[in-house]
């Protein structure tokens, strides 16, 4: 082999080599790129979620709070309906007995 021939070879192994390189690096910038839209969607989706949770949470407490109100209202309503029937029982009793409680006029 000539040397002519030797050296045209070698040029085209260097210039394959210098192509696969520069596809490789293509490559790892495609797939860096890729990665990195990977990871910032995931970070999106874990912030959304986030705020979706956090979103609940206080819809729950919301309820809770409203639920505990609605519960302390019908409480005294039934406290109150108590009172009065015992205030009416007492009153009746003492009706029986020719006694009566002192109301005031205004």
């Amino acid at each position: 082999m000539s040397l002519a021939r030797k050296m045209l070879q070698e040029q085209k192994r260097y210039t394959k080599r210098t192509e696969e390189i520069r596809i490789g690096k293509a490559e790892n910038k495609r797939f860096e790129k890729l990665l990195h839209e990977a990871q910032w969607k995931e970070d999106i989706k874990d912030v959304v979620y986030n705020q979706i949770q956090q979103k609940k949470d206080q819809q729950l407490k919301h309820e809770l709070q409203m639920t505990n109100r609605e519960m302390v209202m019908v409480r005294r309503a039934a406290l109150q309906q108590l009172l009065s029937l015992d205030y009416q029982q007492h009153r009746h009793d003492l009706n029986c007995m020719g006694t009566t409680f002192y109301v005031q006029r205004l």
